[in-house]
């Protein structure tokens, strides 16, 4: 039973939720067979883990229902009946959190029950209170048209409204809702195609994207920046097209919503593709710290680990590492506890490498290897050390680790082929390069090669070594 979908769900619950879970069995507008609150709390018993070999199916209703004959498909009919609850638990759940969604289901119920008088009321207080929300979002706008939707169909309406003020409301809200949501992805999949290589042709892209601003003149800043962002990822990203996003970004940014999260990262994106003259890393680097004052990369209370370690590697690359200490300090804590321990490790090593503390950023590693308990951060622990060992100049701890971190990529069955390509490419040029530091000839064949090559780790990082070889100033 501890791979069933019913424990599966039970599983996600917190502790608040499984007692809110036992009264939601408990109530018989909910449930009105007590042998389903019986399992549940003999489950909850085993609750996170679920290990123990008492859950398996017959020992499991043998010991609750000892005075009724066992049957596989009454047990399977009752875990059934109890998982479509957890189901309707997770679904009542969704509609407390979301108060607006509640709203326009109570309007549907009375105007289903002509309860014209009371649905007038509410559906008047609704709007009022949703004209006093100043951030503009694409849940905002379907919510509003939704709303005067409901309006608009009554069949006592007219003795209430303006029809053509509603009418025209309702539109309007549902053309914002839209043009939003397909600038929005039409910009999210123009920045995907980057990432995969595919190309998607949405329908009517040439109509959306041939407006002008003056046809846009009236429409509320989220059509303005999705419609901004749709257009520039058309063309080839430059370095003047990033500014005049960023300056659109940051004026409008309070008014978006929740699609301000959206925006920004439509926004890095874009800079990340953008050719800079200079300072690229500096303006990645200040993008993050204007997320980080207005909460964009953090969601739910935590942030995730691929950003605070980006924004730490900037911050270092910049020489900003004050600024860089002080943000570990500081957003550590944000991070999800299953990675945080990791993360810890991987930011004091990096740091220590960072600031040319070389021996210490080794020590880091060796000391903290069996505490780096995800692949990921072992390996990139793994490359500090190798970069260590080359600066240092440790020519017998360096083949060492080549060897050692050699065997962890071809060994780990976690590691994709194309994963342990990218890191063996890394660590056999590096030995080239290590080995012909001294022989110019033989560092522009590793050159050309490493230049070839797409699929490799620290590739820009090993490029700048080699050119550091080939003027005689490495290390």
């Amino acid at each position: 039973m501890n791979s069933s979908k019913l424990v599966e769900f039970i599983r996600t619950l917190d502790k608040g939720e499984l007692r809110r879970f036992g009264d939601f069995l408990n109530s018989p507008f909910y449930n009105k067979d007590k042998r389903l609150l019986k399992i549940f709390n003999f489950l909850k018993k085993y609750h996170p883990l679920f290990e123990s070999k008492a859950l398996e199916k017959e020992q499991v209703f043998k010991k609750l229902f000892p005075k009724e004959q066992y049957s596989l498909s009454q047990q399977n009919k009752l875990l059934f009946n109890l998982s479509k609850l957890v189901e309707d638990f997770f679904t009542i759940n969704q509609l407390e959190r979301n108060p607006i969604q509640n709203q326009l289901l109570y309007l549907d119920a009375l105007k289903e029950k002509r309860l014209d008088k009371h649905f007038f009321s509410a559906a008047e207080k609704l709007d009022k209170a949703q004209e006093k929300w100043k951030k503009e979002d694409c849940q905002s706008y379907f919510f509003r048209y939704s709303l005067h939707h409901l309006i608009y169909t009554h069949p006592s309406f007219e003795k209430s409204q303006s029809t053509v003020e509603n009418f025209q409301i309702f539109n309007e809200h549902l053309d914002w809702f839209y043009m939003a949501t397909k600038y929005k992805y039409l910009t999210s999949n123009k920045s995907l195609e980057n990432q995969i290589k595919t190309a998607y042709e949405p329908l009517h892209i040439s109509y959306f994207l041939g407006l002008t601003e003056k046809d846009l003149e009236k429409s509320p800043p989220l059509v303005k920046v999705m419609f901004a962002l749709a257009q520039a990822y058309q063309k080839k990203p430059t370095e003047s097209t990033f500014r005049q996003l960023k300056t659109i970004l940051y004026q409008h940014i309070d008014a978006l919503g929740k699609e301000s999260k959206d925006a920004f990262q439509l926004l890095f994106n874009y800079a990340l593709l953008a050719q800079f003259k200079e300072k690229h890393n500096t303006e990645l680097l200040d993008l993050y710290k204007f997320a980080l004052n207005k909460e964009l990369i953090i969601e739910d209370g935590y942030m995730a680990d691929v950003n605070f370690c980006n924004i730490l590697i900037l911050a270092c690359k910049t020489n900003d590492i004050d600024w860089a200490r002080q943000f570990v300090r500081e957003y550590l804590q944000f991070i999800p506890p299953s990675s945080q321990q990791n993360v810890r490790i991987y930011a004091e090593a990096y740091l220590a490498y960072s600031t040319g503390e070389y021996e210490q950023a080794v020590q880091c590693v060796v000391q903290n290897d069996l505490e780096l308990t995800q692949l990921n951060y072992k390996i990139n622990a793994r490359l500090i050390q190798v970069k260590s060992y080359y600066y240092l100049d440790d020519f017998d701890r360096l083949m060492r680790l080549f060897d050692s971190f050699n065997r962890l990529i071809r060994r780990n069955g976690l590691i994709s082929k194309d994963q342990q390509h990218k890191y063996l490419n890394v660590i056999n040029h590096l030995k080239k390069l290590y080995v012909d530091r001294h022989d110019k000839g033989k560092l522009k064949q590793i050159r050309a090669a490493v230049s070839q090559e797409e699929n490799i780790a620290s590739k820009a990082w090993l490029l700048e070594e080699i050119d550091k070889s080939l003027v005689g100033t490495y290390r």
